[in-house]
């Protein structure tokens, strides 16, 4: 059934690649590619080799691609670190160190690169620690690296022909980026899969005003509220019920290594448990997944 599926979506790319129009040559270009998705293209996130090792872009680990791969980031430029971590397991890149340490304090090498106000990380290294696989395959106008899941259920040549049109659409808005001498390039090109989705979330708006703070009786969406406020540089307090904590270690993680604060919800009508129980329910919940407690209780 995956191979018929793949040569339909095949036939359909192919077709609609013959449409795209012409653009002048540019030097040899790296795409990125994860699961489904090629991502834009541009010139700051562009994959490099370095020591032998291929790194990419770790702002790859968020949005589409993010949930495509099951893996986070946080990065925090001020501290000179990124964290990569997908359910209980992390990576931590200190930005000034050769290496990268996960969550028993083993070592990695090699660490991360920062070019061009950009992080990036070896693919090698989080693909073996997320068990994650990775290709570099040879395509037209260079080489592509493609990110999935082990059971993806493409290999590398049927993938490359079936990403034949998304590549030329994110390579066509990469060259006219160019020649019309513009700061940013990698717009999102045409729908489909494999498709192109936008590299990173928006910039930060400027925003003017009164300081507010903002309190989320946090549940399923947790998560998309914590790439909202990541994509403005915002925080906010986040309050589980001692039941939601233990279904969400994995977001409880993530909202600790992105500097938010949690709390407990507590149900003072519960007929079954006191507050102080659920308060105590929720810490050791808290505690199991971030090694933390709060003081923080509605």
């Amino acid at each position: 059934m995956k191979r018929r599926a793949a040569a339909l979506l095949l036939c359909f790319l192919l077709a609609f690649w013959l449409s795209l129009p012409p653009v002048h040559a540019a030097d040899r270009v790296y795409f990125t590619a994860v699961g489904s998705y090629v991502l834009p293209l541009s010139d700051n996130t562009m994959p490099f080799w370095s020591g032998g090792y291929v790194y990419i872009a770790s702002s790859i680990f968020t949005g589409a691609a993010r949930e495509t791969l099951g893996i986070s980031q946080v990065l925090n430029n001020d501290q000179g670190r990124l964290v990569l971590y997908s359910g209980g397991r992390s990576l931590t890149y200190n930005l000034s160190a050769s290496y990268a340490l996960d969550n028993d304090g083993g070592t990695y090498y090699p660490g991360a690169i920062q070019r061009n106000g950009t992080v990036f990380v070896p693919a090698n290294t989080v693909s073996r620690y997320f068990d994650l696989v990775y290709s570099v395959i040879e395509v037209e106008h260079g080489s592509m690296v493609w990110l999935r899941q082990p059971n993806y259920g493409l290999s590398d040549k049927p993938y490359a022909d079936a990403a034949r049109y998304p590549m030329n659409s994110v390579y066509a808005d990469y060259i006219r980026a160019k020649e019309a001498a513009t700061p940013e390039s990698g717009s999102p090109g045409a729908s489909g899969r494999p498709s192109t989705v936008p590299e990173s979330q928006d910039p930060a708006a400027e925003l003017d005003g009164k300081r507010i703070s903002l309190c989320f009786q946090a549940g399923t969406s947790a998560s998309l509220l914590a790439d909202a406020l990541e994509s403005y540089d915002a925080g906010a307090a986040f309050f589980f019920a001692p039941e939601e904590m233990e279904r969400q270690g994995g977001t409880l993680r993530r909202l600790a290594a992105q500097g938010q604060s949690i709390g407990i919800l507590a149900d003072a009508g519960d007929p079954d448990r006191t507050v102080a129980q659920q308060l105590e329910a929720g810490n050791a919940a808290l505690f199991r997944a971030t090694c933390g407690k709060t003081r923080l209780a509605y």
